[in-house]
């Protein structure tokens, strides 16, 4: 029986993520989905590469990756970069040096989105940072997509959580607002909202959330890795 999991965002965590997949008793039926943000800020970006192609995975595009991919051309190479400025590729540079090629193959590949549908009859949307609250995927542009937290301004604590605005009917799951718990928001009693960010690289946990069964599995951090 397929099950679809989505796994929140890893940050170079891969002690976590190979502790996680062990938990979760992974078949060669499942369908992994990763959220995005993979490679930055934590302390084993190279091994999460390997785990990431060890298994039959799909990830959609982060915010860390998407800024990677606008920073990359082919004349510019990371250790020329304003470490201030672009010091999360400058990271992954130097922590990923032999894969560097592959990841400048790999990143500019990744889908905005994944949708899906569980055997049970579930669909569900998987996206890094969250959609437009009343225009679905309709009004969601990249910006959004990867980055979205408050709306109408996508960064200013301001103004509501996107979700809390959110009006559609369908299941999205999605990372990069990182807290320490589940973001859970039913319509009802059917979950239409799943925020899986629980913040591993800051010394949280690291989740997966199993579609069919709407569980939450998780492990903690062995330590915060990132201020």
């Amino acid at each position: 029986m397929i099950r679809n999991i989505i796994i929140g965002d890893i940050h170079g965590c891969s002690l976590e993520l190979s502790e996680l997949l062990e938990k979760l008793q992974i078949t060669k039926d499942d369908r992994i989905i990763f959220i995005g943000d993979a490679f930055s800020r934590g302390p084993d970006p190279l091994n999460v590469w390997k785990i990431l192609n060890d298994i039959k995975c799909e990830m959609v595009l982060g915010n860390h990756e998407w800024g990677f991919y606008k920073a990359i051309s082919p004349d510019m190479q990371p250790h020329k970069f304003n470490e201030t400025k672009y010091n999360d590729i400058v990271y992954i540079y130097r922590k990923c040096f032999s894969i560097w090629d592959k990841l400048l193959e790999y990143i500019p590949n990744l889908p905005l989105y994944i949708v899906g549908q569980s055997y049970n009859g579930k669909n569900f949307l998987v996206i890094h940072a969250g959609v437009h609250p009343y225009e679905g995927l309709s009004g969601t542009n990249i910006d959004i997509g990867v980055a979205i937290r408050h709306f109408p301004r996508l960064q200013n604590a301001d103004d509501p959580w996107w979700y809390d605005l959110y009006k559609g009917n369908g299941l999205i799951i999605f990372g990069h607002s990182a807290k320490k718990h589940i973001v859970r928001r039913k319509k009802n009693k059917i979950p239409i909202i799943m925020g899986i960010d629980t913040s591993c690289v800051y010394g949280g946990k690291l989740t997966a959330y199993i579609v069919e069964d709407d569980k939450i599995i998780q492990v903690d951090a062995k330590k915060q890795y990132y201020p």
